[in-house]
């Protein structure tokens, strides 16, 4: 399918304290690179983006914020259609957030101050009332440690090729002793490096995957029994379950969330 390219937005003027953009990209759709004065904080309600900033990989599934500090270079693609949303920052603003591009898990209170926003039609913050509630939003963010990426990936080569491997087919149960094995290393060699280049372990990164294949497929319609088989769960509850604990509800709840 072609790739359908979205200009960047341009800035009317600078954000004071923030400036709110919702929208919704299709499949396939790509934005090109570019820059802006100002922060940026983009997250999505629905399916996954992913992300290039400042030369660096970065994946945005729901409840995930990324950080894009002002003046750095980003790009993003959209292999399924998203619904997503933005809140350019200041550069008054900007001092208490990173230097470098970073990921947030997000919240209720954080997610209901952006809905409030969307749901009212407000792009920039004029009045005092709508200044204190994004000045309420970012002291939301500043409260929450960030996480350097969601889905990292490995420089390592031989665990690059497990990872690689297990996105191609993420329903894929093999361990991590039979994936060294195929890699010719050994389990331990792959476990050090899934921590020290991951900084997790290999099941919580495939856990991860299998989070962010699911979100796409509920987007596509796919039932949960579907995607229970797809992703290698033996039962569908066990899959809910995973589910509720990375999401906060059930996928039937998720699934219903999407069309409001």
């Amino acid at each position: 399918m072609p790739n359908q390219e979205i200009k960047p937005l341009n800035l009317e003027r600078h954000p004071n304290p923030v400036c709110i953009r919702h929208d919704d990209f299709p499949e396939h759709s790509s934005v090109e690179l570019h820059r802006h004065c100002c922060g940026q904080m983009t997250s999505v309600r629905t399916g996954v983006m992913e992300l290039e900033i400042g030369g660096r990989k970065f994946i945005s599934p729901p409840h995930y914020a990324i950080w894009i500090p002002p003046e750095m270079d980003h790009s993003s693609y959209q292999r399924e259609a998203v619904k997503f949303h933005s809140i350019y920052i200041g550069l008054d603003f900007c001092d208490a957030l990173p230097a470098v591009p970073v990921v947030y898990p997000t919240n209720a209170v954080i997610e209901s101050l952006m809905l409030d926003f969307i749901h009212r039609g407000i792009s920039y913050t004029d009045t005092e009332e709508d200044k204190r509630q994004a000045l309420v939003l970012l002291d939301h963010f500043n409260r929450i440690s960030p996480i350097e990426t969601y889905l990292p990936m490995a420089d390592d080569e031989k665990l690059r090729q497990v990872l690689e491997a297990i996105q191609q087919c993420p329903g894929n149960n093999d361990s991590l002793q039979s994936w060294a094995q195929k890699v010719f290393s050994t389990e331990r060699t792959l476990s050090r490096r899934c921590y020290r280049e991951l900084g997790m372990s290999f099941r919580e990164w495939r856990q991860r995957l299998r989070l962010v294949k699911s979100i796409d497929m509920l987007a596509d319609g796919h039932t949960v029994e579907q995607i229970a088989l797809t992703l290698g769960y033996s039962t569908s509850s066990s899959f809910i379950a995973m589910f509720k604990r990375q999401m906060g509800v059930t996928p039937a709840r998720y699934c219903s969330d999407l069309l409001r």
